[in-house]
């Protein structure tokens, strides 16, 4: 949302102050839809949202004041919806034509995938077809390995953020001691693309030509819903159901919580999103 934002919205001479500062960026973002899940409409409600929340509260006009700027925000917005691999790299590998014809005005803040995994399943099957071929058939490239190459083109030449969403397949555990006991969940999980940087996994994973895909400076793991147990006391049904709509078990849904790691550093740190239902 802070990309699409202006810096500054400023209010009619009546109001105090005159101006407030937002922190938006001012530049626009690229979306690349994979899955067809991608829905300008909630972007919409967030930045609505973000806005009621910024702006001072009770002024006249403050309604249109925010409908106006989500409007402007929302033309620095570019969808572009993918169906493999192959269309993912020529969209990309083109998209600094497109910016030079149809953005000759805008800056790229943010070039997000979403997800980079959609097409894991069909292009592992591609690749495995490949290797079982004749012998004097050369195999293709790895259809990732062109989409991460036109990425590492796009940063160094135009200097987005790029973010990334990927599946967790894999779950990563650790051994809870030297009893041999189960094994401790972890809410980290496997890197399953490849090629594909991995700067946590242990031994580190070794790419011959890392030098020509993006690097990865963070990493963020969303963890899914809190779900509270019912107590062992409720023995029917229909209690439960009473508990459940006081809130006393459930589904917590504003409590999603995330895990940032830093690859130069390796610190770790946690936040909190606020996961509002749409209304």
């Amino acid at each position: 949302m802070q990309c699409i934002l202006p810096e500054k919205v400023f209010l009619s001479k009546e109001h105090t102050p005159s101006e407030v500062e937002i922190g938006g960026w001012e530049k626009s973002a690229i979306i690349v839809d994979t899955d067809g899940r991608w829905t300008a409409h909630r972007l919409k409600l967030l930045l609505i949202r973000r806005l009621e929340k910024a702006l001072p509260s009770g002024q006249p006009g403050l309604q249109q004041l925010i409908q106006d700027t989500v409007v402007q925000s929302l033309q620095r917005l570019h969808i572009f919806r993918i169906r493999s691999s192959a269309s993912l790299a020529a969209t990309l590998f083109h998209l600094p034509l497109y910016h030079s014809q149809r953005m000759t005005d805008e800056e790229i803040g943010l070039l997000s995938i979403d997800s980079i995994s959609s097409f894991y399943w069909i292009d592992r099957y591609y690749l495995e077809q490949q290797r079982q071929g004749s012998s004097d058939r050369k195999d293709s490239a790895n259809p990732l390995g062109r989409v991460l190459m036109a990425l590492q083109e796009i940063r160094l030449s135009h200097g987005p953020v790029i973010v990334l969403t990927n599946w967790g397949l894999t779950p990563v555990s650790k051994a809870s001691g030297a009893d041999n006991e189960a094994a401790t969940p972890s809410p980290f999980y496997r890197q399953h693309l490849h090629p594909f940087p991995a700067p946590f996994e242990i031994p580190s994973r070794i790419l011959p030509n890392a030098h020509l895909m993006p690097p990865i400076t963070h990493h963020i793991t969303l963890t899914p819903f809190s779900i509270d147990r019912i107590p062992l006391s409720v023995t029917n049904l229909q209690e439960a159901l009473e508990l459940t709509e006081r809130g006393s078990v459930g589904i917590r849904r504003r409590d999603i919580m995330g895990i940032l790691r830093t690859v130069e550093t390796g610190s770790t740190a946690t936040f909190t999103v606020d996961n509002l239902e749409e209304s």
